[in-house]
């Protein structure tokens, strides 16, 4: 698990092995990033950009936490495996703080481990950039 304020922005990413989570689709792995929102920002832009390649797109849902409102949506059949990629993008309700969730299950039992970290998310103001 790695953690820093990069640019301004707050990020954390835990998985066995971060940089195969990150550029393949064997290793589990989950990222949390806190940034400051452009003024418009759209959380549909921002799943456009997190778009999975060489996956297959299950649709897209409306989801919240706290304070945070936006969508998530999942990939499965990534690059030709039974891996499944969650992309979660919200923006507080005042629109100023946006916070990108991507996340990468390997077997079932990864993605019950990231639905318990999805369910007990909670945001401490102070890493709020």
């Amino acid at each position: 698990m790695t953690g820093a304020v990069v640019d301004g922005a707050a990020n954390l990413v835990a998985s066995p092995n971060v940089d195969e989570a990150l550029n393949g689709f064997t290793t589990p792995g989950i990222l949390v990033q806190l940034d400051q929102a452009l003024p418009g920002f759209d959380v549909e832009v921002g799943l456009d950009f997190l778009a999975a390649e060489d996956c297959v797109s299950g649709g897209r849902q409306d989801f919240f936490v706290g304070d945070f409102t936006g969508q998530y949506e999942l990939f499965g059949s990534c690059g030709g495996t039974a891996t499944v990629i969650s992309n979660v993008v919200l923006v507080n309700s005042d629109n100023s703080v946006v916070m990108f969730i991507v996340s990468q299950a390997v077997v079932p039992e990864d993605i019950g481990a990231i639905g318990v970290a999805l369910e007990t998310l909670e945001i401490n103001p102070l890493l709020v950039p």
